[in-house]
Order: C-alpha cells, then structure tokens, then sequence
C-alpha cells in the first residue's frame, strides 16, 4: 500500500503549541499535554496509510483541496491530500479543540 508523505504546515505547529504549553502551564498537567502530543503525532501516522479513506468535510467555501479531520483525545487535526509530482500527500494545516468555532479553517 502506497502511504501519503505527511507536511505539517506551520499554522498546525503553532496551533499545537499553543494548546500543549496551555495545558502544560496553565493547566499544570504535563502528563495530559505529553499524552495529546503523543496521542496526536500517532494518529496522524496511522491516517497517513489511507488519508483518503475518510469522508471529506462539508465546506460551504469553494476549496482546491477538501479538508478532512482526525478526532484527537477532544481536538481534531485538519488536513488536506493532494499529489504533487507523482507523490501522494498529507498536508496537516489545523489544530482546534473540538468546541472551538471552525470558522475560521
């Protein structure tokens, strides 16, 4: 089986940041935020064998590229596929918790 080659956009490392350092500090919960990141980082291995398995979100915008979602431990990881130069790929693009609005992806 032919696996998609993972890029993590740098909106999607900072957003990921930004939720890990909050509940590391403001939470005071290292345990929980190590366990997201972990949680997060093997999620996104294990879609990257069948990305394109999943059914695409409905947008009300005109995009290039549907947007799919991975449920994570109360977030969910926004990511689109598409091939470039014969190479199927994962680009992840977004991190929310799972209350936040979605407006804005």
């Amino acid at each position: 089986m032919k696996t998609f080659r993972v890029v993590y956009l740098p909106s999607f490392k900072e957003e990921l940041n930004e939720r890990i350092t909050y509940i590391a500090e403001r939470e005071q919960d290292i345990d929980r935020a190590l366990d997201v990141m972990d949680a997060v980082r093997e999620e996104i291995e294990k879609r990257s064998y069948c990305a394109d398995a999943f059914e695409p979100i409905i947008s009300r915008k005109d995009r290039v590229h549907p947007y799919y979602r991975i449920y994570v431990k109360g977030y969910i990881v926004y990511y689109v596929i598409y091939e470039q130069d014969g190479e199927r790929i994962m680009e992840v693009r977004n991190f929310r918790h799972e209350r936040e609005s979605r407006d804005k992806i």
